[in-house]
């Protein structure tokens, strides 16, 4: 998530703190406006989802099809894509946007908050074939052992303990960490450490790296 969607018109469709946070962290949001507009196109295909920092009218066009990005897969709550990692076949699902346990029930029709519809879109394509890899932006709701932190989504755990994937991999949070929710491996990949990225393997096992 927090993939920097944003074109030429982007500044005048959001919010005053959306405008004071991209200011404040002077994020280059103009990097994305070549790609947007096809001048420019990505080096590498991406298969992603929305965070909570991006222009919802895009994404909101990308979901219904109306808009293309090439090189740029977004994954729709419910959505089910293979990937070829090293000769094995992997099922990946992925639900963008975040939610977080303070939300208040009205305000979750927001367009960066994630949808009922979604989860439940989600929960009924696992019950037939659980997927391998899940990507959030929110993370679950877990406690990092000798961090001593807690955060995440109750609702997000309560779903990966229903559909039980393999690997769940989380962004948002602006430091990494490991953990599980029963067999379930959880991989937070930090945010915001410019040359820290991660790899993950044919077994689904990750390494950080600089």
């Amino acid at each position: 998530g927090d993939i920097g969607l944003y074109d030429e018109g982007s500044l005048g469709r959001l919010t005053r703190r959306e405008r004071y946070l991209i200011e404040k962290h002077e994020n280059p949001i103009q990097l994305s406006y070549n790609y947007l507009a096809g001048r420019r196109r990505l080096p590498v295909d991406i298969l992603g989802i929305p965070g909570n920092h991006e222009d919802f009218h895009l994404v909101e066009a990308m979901e219904r099809g109306d808009l293309t990005l090439p090189g740029l897969h977004l994954l729709r709550p419910g959505e089910a894509v293979d990937l070829d990692l090293g000769g094995r076949v992997v099922k990946v699902m992925g639900i963008g946007r975040i939610l977080p346990e303070e939300l208040v029930p009205k305000n979750r029709k927001r367009t960066k908050y994630i949808s009922e519809e979604a989860v439940s879109a989600t929960l009924e394509t696992a019950a037939c074939s659980p997927p391998d890899l899940l990507l959030l932006h929110e993370p679950p709701l877990l406690a990092t052992e000798g961090q001593g932190k807690v955060f995440g989504s109750g609702e997000l755990r309560r779903l990966i303990e229903e559909i039980r994937p393999a690997v769940v991999v989380a962004g948002h949070m602006h430091f990494e960490y490991t953990s599980r929710i029963g067999d379930t491996r959880v991989y937070g990949i930090g945010y915001g450490i410019h040359g820290r990225y991660a790899l993950i393997d044919r077994d689904l096992l990750f390494s950080f790296e600089d």
